[in-house]
């Protein structure tokens, strides 16, 4: 099979999601040296290989051997996108939060209830957002506990990451909305029913952690 493009695609890849050739190979879990003999045409990835590259740039193994990858061609990141959904769902929490402080302005719920239930969960939402997004733009990964850089590899800790930052924000805007809907009409003090709300989304959380490193392995 003739791949006298797959250097030149591998470049374009690299170049066009703003990677390093560091990056670029922690990103599939390989060595920078490995990247670079590619680059210069000295070895060539196996087939394991270059099916990791076309799935995790949603590239065609066709079009990432034979075909033409542009530098301006639309190659999409797909393990970014459960973060770019997060961003507006946690967006939604931030503005809900705001209809809670605005219903404790007009005396309908106590602030204690909004800072403990919709407030830390937001907060705590917004943190693992930011903090995930950090790690992979910038491959911090050994901030995360237990990560290893030889047992663990990148781009499946890179989807476990993704799917946490997703499923915890669609839960923690759930509960914002059901406590809006529970104690947003008429409730004063609620701070117990808060405290419960707030254990439930932390049980939740630790609950979405464990099944997301069941389901996704990283080693």
């Amino acid at each position: 099979m003739d791949m006298n493009q797959l250097p030149d695609n591998l470049v374009n890849i690299r170049k066009m999601n703003g990677l390093s050739q560091e990056a670029f190979a922690e990103r599939i879990g390989v060595s920078r040296q490995a990247i670079s003999n590619w680059e210069r045409k000295q070895s060539v990835p196996d087939a394991d290989m270059l099916k990791i590259i076309a799935k995790e740039f949603d590239v065609s193994i066709d079009t990432l051997i034979t075909g033409c990858v542009a530098p301006n061609s639309s190659i999409s990141e797909k393990g970014s996108q459960p973060f770019k959904y997060s961003k507006y769902v946690i967006i939604s929490m931030v503005l809900i939060l705001a209809i809670h402080i605005f219903s404790w302005y007009q005396g309908k719920v106590s602030i204690e209830s909004v800072i403990i239930s919709p407030g830390v969960i937001t907060m705590i939402s917004v943190i693992i957002h930011l903090t995930f997004r950090h790690v992979v733009r910038y491959n911090s990964y050994s901030i995360l506990g237990g990560f290893s850089d030889e047992k663990d590899n990148i781009p499946q800790v890179r989807k476990q990451l993704n799917a946490i930052d997703l499923l915890n924000s669609l839960f923690g805007l759930a509960f914002s909305v059901i406590f809006f809907i529970t104690y947003g009409s008429g409730a004063e003090n609620r701070t117990i029913g808060s405290l419960i709300f707030l254990g439930a989304y932390i049980l939740t959380l630790v609950i979405i952690v464990v099944c997301v490193n069941i389901k996704i392995k990283s080693r």
